[in-house]
């Protein structure tokens, strides 16, 4: 490849002069030079002031006033309506003196709200005035003496121990002079709760019970059999079987081995039959399922709202539990009050002849027991000691050894 020479070098090709004369961006840019600095720039006398929100306001609403009024010049339709600027309010004139007198006044009515209690000015006031810079004071004085009562949590006050009512009214069998059939309804009541209760005492110690001539064995006794060998006769078993044989066992004849050709031939016919007793079976189900559709339906409306009973049921339980149920307070067994039972001879025939019966103290205590306001108290907590024992190191000298010298 030859090389370039120095006077073969390419250069830029230079224009004519005067041919950049005829683009239009020289004569703009000439044309903008030429302008004076007036036109190219503005100057901002304005203040710079900042409106209040009611100037602003008043501003907008000249504006609106103005749009309308040339909407109005023009004939434009749908133009919203603007509110006007609210005027002053009027001198009130009043009536003259005579002019008053014949108008017939109203008879003045009572004023809605709390009504007005007279307060005795001489009578003890406990609340104290906000401004009263011995309030805290009063107030102290008043809890420590007992005649302000503290504030209660808003929780307790809609709480109900128990729904029980306070007295149980006796039935109408205990009452005087009762009807036969009542007092017969409320012996045979009496007589059912001791009948099931001497049953549960049977059944207790008829569990308990041993036959004639037994009885329970003791730790000793049991220790001394176990000593002597009587609990090692299984041992003695085991070889008394081995050395008894028993009779051969019969011999079983092996059927004889089927070919892989016959597994497979079986297997083929097991699982087509199984494919058509299910078809079958499935087809049947179907058809009977469309049958009874209707009696479906019902039966499933049915149990829904049987559940829906169920659970209102169940919510109305649960409620009554919680009122009347008695919850576990303290460590002893609550047990009811057993009221006294009234004989044919003891029924009275009047009110005036009537004895009292039982002890109303301990039906009171056993009343506000089940209502849940006392607890039940059962045997004291035994002290439990410690598993393990501290020790505790002491150093004691004889009196002997005590010496001047020591």
């Amino acid at each position: 490849m030859a090389k370039k020479r120095n006077n073969q070098k390419k250069s830029w090709k230079k224009l004519a002069k005067g041919i950049e004369q005829g683009l239009p961006e020289y004569h703009a840019a000439k044309a903008l030079r030429e302008l004076p600095d007036t036109a190219l720039f503005e100057v901002d006398d304005t203040p710079d002031v900042t409106l209040t929100t009611k100037q602003k306001r008043l501003a907008a609403h000249k504006a609106r006033l103005a749009q309308v009024a040339e909407d109005q010049k023009n004939d434009v339709k749908d133009v919203k309506p603007v509110l006007k600027t609210i005027a002053k309010n009027k001198r009130v004139v009043l009536p003259k003196k005579a002019d008053r007198n014949k108008v017939e006044r109203k008879p003045l009515e009572p004023l809605k709200g709390k009504p007005v209690v007279e307060k005795d000015p001489w009578g003890e006031d406990n609340t104290t005035s906000g401004n009263d810079f011995l309030a805290p004071v009063k107030t102290h004085d008043l809890k420590t003496r007992k005649k302000a009562l503290p504030k209660v949590p808003r929780n307790t006050k809609s709480y109900i121990p128990s729904a029980v009512p306070k007295v149980k009214l006796p039935e109408s069998g205990a009452s005087y002079n009762p009807g036969d059939t009542e007092y017969f309804n409320y012996a045979h009541k009496i007589a059912d709760e001791e009948v099931a209760r001497e049953k549960n005492i049977s059944k207790v110690h008829k569990s308990t019970k041993l036959n004639d001539g037994q009885s329970y064995i003791t730790h000793d006794e049991k220790q001394a059999e176990i000593e002597q060998g009587f609990f090692d006769s299984e041992s003695s078993d085991d070889s008394e079987e081995e050395q008894e044989p028993g009779p051969a066992p019969a011999k079983r004849t092996q059927p004889k081995p089927k070919t892989d050709k016959q597994r497979k031939r079986q297997l083929r016919h097991k699982i087509m039959e199984m494919t058509r007793k299910a078809q079958k079976e499935l087809t049947k189900k179907e058809r009977v399922e469309i049958a009874n559709l209707k009696k479906t339906y019902k039966e499933l409306v049915q149990k829904q709202a049987e559940i829906k009973a169920k659970a209102a049921e169940r919510r109305l339980n649960k409620v009554y539990d919680t009122l009347t149920s008695r919850k576990k307070l303290g460590r002893g067994e609550f047990q009811e009050y057993e009221e006294p039972v009234l004989l044919p001879d003891e029924i009275t025939a009047s009110v005036r002849l009537t004895k009292t019966e039982g002890n109303i103290i301990s039906e009171r205590f056993k009343s506000l027991q089940e209502r849940n306001i006392i607890p039940v108290a059962g045997d004291k907590e035994s002290r439990k000691l410690p598993k393990r024992l501290k020790r505790k190191w002491v150093e004691r000298r004889d009196t002997k050894d005590v010496s001047a010298a020591t």
